[in-house]
């Protein structure tokens, strides 16, 4: 699973346009699309508005990543994420337009956040490149606020904000999102989710409890992530990341 990454940053105030900050982000920033890792789906709420409108409410919720536009999104970031620069292009110029014509389409919104990211990574150093990282970050935080309970796409946005660098300020902002998705994927009138896309938040919430110092929540939620399905490949990372709290 790859995201936005920012490596080799100078603190500061994300929100400041000094040009040292602007020369890092160009040199030591590695931005990567938000895309689930092979395997991993989401399953859409009813009342979330990730789909077309919410239509069809009461009904059974289809798995969002399952849809061939989200699946194409999804190919395109993919090749973003390797450094094509001409795809992080042609795929926010396409999402810009596909947002305004599905402006309920609330995931679609959150993948626009995410491109946007990459081209803060690609641009050269000026106004524009800290432009691309803060319309980036607010554009998911739209999607969020317009979807609160769509599970999808707060995931991308909380994985994107863990991987921001400390300056941007957004780590508490991680953390309140896995937070959220830990109460949403349990109980009573939590999604139909399989038990990877249940155990992937998991791992990422225990990543970004133990980002902000807090090792004990971060070692329960990685325990109960790992006895979801203990053979699996992602209880194989959250065991790694228990041994570590260890040693």
């Amino acid at each position: 699973m790859k995201f936005p990454c920012f490596r080799s940053l100078i603190p500061g105030d994300c929100c400041r346009p000094a040009t040292r900050i602007l020369s890092a982000l160009l040199l030591g920033a590695i931005a990567s699309a938000a895309v689930l890792p092979a395997g991993v789906a989401l399953a859409a709420e009813p009342a979330s508005g990730g789909g077309e409108g919410g239509e069809g409410k009461g009904a059974a919720a289809a798995d969002p990543f399952d849809d061939p536009l989200i699946q194409q999104v999804q190919q395109r970031h993919d090749k973003g994420v390797q450094g094509d620069k001409e795809a992080v292009i042609s795929l926010v110029k396409d999402l810009e337009k596909w947002t305004k014509e599905k402006p309920n389409n609330y995931l679609l919104l959150a993948y626009l956040g995410s491109a946007y990211t990459m081209r803060s990574r690609d641009v050269f150093p000026g106004p524009s490149k800290l432009d691309f990282l803060k319309n980036g970050v607010k554009t998911m935080d739209a999607a969020v606020a317009a979807a609160p309970r769509d599970v999808a796409v707060r995931f991308i946005r909380g994985v994107n904000n863990y991987e921001l660098p400390a300056f941007c300020n957004r780590r508490d902002s991680a953390r309140s999102d896995f937070k959220i998705l830990l109460t949403q994927v349990v109980g009573e009138g939590a999604p139909k989710l399989n038990t990877q896309t249940v155990q992937a938040i998991h791992y990422y919430a225990g990543l970004a409890y133990l980002q902000t110092k807090q090792k004990d929540d971060a070692k329960i939620i990685w325990q109960k992530g790992v006895a979801l399905a203990p053979n699996s490949a992602l209880a194989g990372k959250m065991q790694s990341q228990l041994a570590k709290l260890k040693s």
